[in-house]
């Protein structure tokens, strides 16, 4: 990698955070860690390339998916069921539990894709 990448990691579980922020992190990526989407929204910095965000933090409205399309142009989802995408969402499922290299991997996807206009 020529430059860092920075991601924003949106996972409610402190453990499960700190788990995928320090392996992302291994993988040389710059993570910022996040416990809901509302709280990326409120305290994170400018739009990012991609966001890795767990199925436990998405809610049972569409809000939620246009939240995180304001927030990143590909989503790595980390889900344990089969998720429920909206059509016009980029997303790069990783089924639960994580293997450290499927997620390495759908990150790595996702930021090949190109960036969205904003």
């Amino acid at each position: 990698m020529d430059r860092v990448e920075s991601l924003i990691v949106i996972v409610p579980d402190a453990l499960l955070r700190r788990s995928v922020v320090f392996l992302l992190e291994a993988e040389g990526y710059r993570a910022q860690p996040h416990e809901s989407i509302e709280h990326a929204a409120r305290t994170g910095s400018a739009r990012q390339r991609c966001a890795v965000v767990d199925d436990a933090s998405i809610g049972v409205t569409a809000g939620c998916w246009e939240e995180l399309g304001e927030l990143a142009d590909e989503i790595v989802l980390l889900h344990d069921r089969a998720p429920g995408i909206p059509a016009g969402v980029s997303v790069h499922a990783v089924a639960k539990p994580l293997l450290g290299d499927r997620l390495v991997a759908s990150v790595r996807a996702a930021l090949r894709h190109p960036a969205a206009s904003t």
